[in-house]
């Protein structure tokens, strides 16, 4: 899928979809009359598009989500070298759901649940032996939404585990009543409850923005910059918990609809979500080239 694109080409060109910051997401009609959305970044540190990005959707696309296939990614090139990076996917029919949610009749927000609850199980049936993205490559930190920082890859559980709890030693406690022992063997305990090596497919951001629908059907499953393969909690205490940019009047209807998680581990995703004045020192950043 990799390709290199002449920043001049119309290819980035079209009707504004979205636009925050670096990355703009556009609708563009190409020459054969196809409709496609154009996503794309400068190549700026806060929000470079990763080629992994690209791949983990068109993994989740061929094995039976609804999102849309990616026909191709782009360097955008510049007269010095690289100045940004595009992935070139199929358009999802429909709307987000957020512009619609609050006017459908209940009949067919329940339906749209069950939907969504259909696509979450599908995604707990695809999966890798080791936490990170297709090929063994790293993640997005999505215990940090305001970085591009760099999470794993992980071989194993434990290593993991190890990762969140040094987390835990490191900051100050969000809570008052933490107990970081009790804390410990709640994550050993759900270790224990998993079966190794099975890491599940994770979206990361479920917000109603990243949800497309027509006529009370989903379409498509758009945004996959904080997906990943993860422990089974993850998803519901990132959705829940930590819901970095959901809409608040969402989160209880992913609640019902997201698999639920140990108290434990949503309270260890509550104790190692970081902020922008956070910094351990040893993070690691996504690159242009990654």
């Amino acid at each position: 899928m990799a390709d290199v694109l002449d920043a001049t080409e119309p290819c980035v060109l079209g009707k504004l979809i979205y636009h925050r910051g670096p990355r703009t997401v556009v609708e563009h009609t190409r020459s054969d009359g196809q409709t496609v959305v154009v996503k794309f970044a400068k190549q700026d540190p806060r929000a470079a598009i990763q080629r992994s990005e690209a791949t983990m959707q068109q993994f989740a696309a061929t094995h039976g989500i609804l999102t849309p296939k990616v026909l191709r990614v782009y360097d955008i090139m510049g007269e010095a070298g690289p100045i940004g990076r595009a992935i070139v996917m199929e358009k999802a029919p429909g709307v987000p759901l957020v512009q619609v949610w609050r006017k459908l009749p209940r009949e067919l927000q329940e339906s749209i649940k069950d939907q969504l609850r259909g696509q979450l199980a599908l995604m707990r049936l695809l999966t890798m032996p080791y936490i990170g993205r297709v090929g063994y490559q790293p993640t997005w930190n999505v215990f940090n939404c305001w970085q591009t920082y760099a999470l794993g890859p992980f071989p194993d559980r434990q290593s993991f585990d190890e990762w969140c709890l040094r987390r835990i030693r490191q900051k100050p406690a969000r809570s008052h009543k933490l107990d970081k022992w009790r804390l410990r063997r709640h994550v050993k305990k759900d270790r224990a409850r998993s079966t190794e090596g099975r890491f599940v497919l994770t979206h990361g951001d479920l917000s109603p923005r990243n949800i497309m629908v027509e006529d009370g059907v989903i379409t498509g499953i758009i945004d996959w910059q904080f997906s990943g393969f993860f422990p089974e909690w993850v998803e519901h205490a990132n959705a829940t918990v930590i819901a970095a940019g959901i809409e608040k009047w969402w989160i209880p209807v992913l609640r019902e609809v997201v698999p639920q998680c140990a108290k434990g581990m949503a309270k260890l995703a509550f104790e190692i979500e970081e902020h922008p004045d956070c910094s351990y020192g040893d993070e690691k950043h996504f690159t242009f080239d990654d």
